[in-house]
């Protein structure tokens, strides 16, 4: 999965964020959103994407 694709997937935790500017969102802001709102499995599967 990508991470445009992560987002499209998981877009009610950015319920905040007009559509968009969903694609413009920081990995800062993701991750941090994902940790304050997301499951185990969506941390390990950002984590997957977002690791080099």
């Amino acid at each position: 999965m990508t991470r445009e694709g992560f987002i499209d997937a998981h877009s009610d935790m950015f319920w905040y964020t007009p559509e968009r500017e969903k694609r413009n969102i920081s990995d800062e802001l993701l991750v941090e959103t994902v940790l304050n709102d997301g499951t185990l499995d969506d941390y390990r599967e950002l984590k997957r994407i977002l690791t080099p």
